[in-house]
């Protein structure tokens, strides 16, 4: 996973959030890997995976400080968004909009590290699971309701089962096309 943190989140909110979606993907038999790809500081160095063409395994997120929709493609309590490619294996980018993060905060029934972890881990199931669309329940959900954020609260808002089995297909299709295209620039290095 490598991250762009565009939004400037708190260090300690930020890696909460990380810590949150990390145990959400290992609950559904997923484990993760996490690059920052935003400098803390001008004379610091970003990890050289952030300017590495990317790879079938590689999911990009952005957090971007606030909503801007020109279009009006979205409504205003979205959250975030995913990027599906025409190929499947190839979708890598998801976007999620920290000021909404902040706003469903307020009534404290989550904190902004729970709600932005489950954020991120929603928008990358959309990569994982194909498809833009919802679920009326759990994760996946169009749109948290109160109910949601407490079961977030409590670590329990999660994928449903059927969705953890087609995130690890997925997972092991991207594993087995990395494999396969690195395996020809290795061999050719021979």
């Amino acid at each position: 996973m490598l991250v762009s943190d565009y939004a400037q989140v708190p260090r300690g909110i930020l890696a909460g959030a990380i810590r949150q979606t990390t145990r959400i993907f290992h609950e559904a038999g997923i484990e993760t890997a996490w690059v920052n790809c935003t400098a803390p500081a001008p004379e610091t160095q970003v990890d050289a995976a952030c300017f590495q063409p990317l790879r079938p395994t590689y999911l990009v997120l952005r957090i971007h400080p606030r909503f801007q929709d020109a279009d009006g493609v979205f409504r205003d309590t979205t959250l975030g968004f995913s990027l599906l490619a025409a190929e499947r294996g190839r979708s890598a980018h998801a976007s999620v909009f920290y000021d909404y993060v902040e706003n469903l905060a307020k009534n404290g029934d989550a904190s902004r590290d729970q709600i932005l972890g489950h954020a991120i881990a929603h928008e990358f199931g959309h990569l994982l699971l194909g498809t833009m669309g919802h679920s009326p329940t759990d994760l996946m959900r169009a749109r948290w309701d109160r109910a949601d954020l407490l079961l977030a609260n409590v670590e329990r808002l999660k994928f449903t089962p059927q969705q953890a089995e087609l995130i690890r297909a997925d997972v092991q299709a991207r594993m087995r096309l990395q494999e396969a295209t690195l395996a020809p620039s290795v061999a050719s290095q021979k």
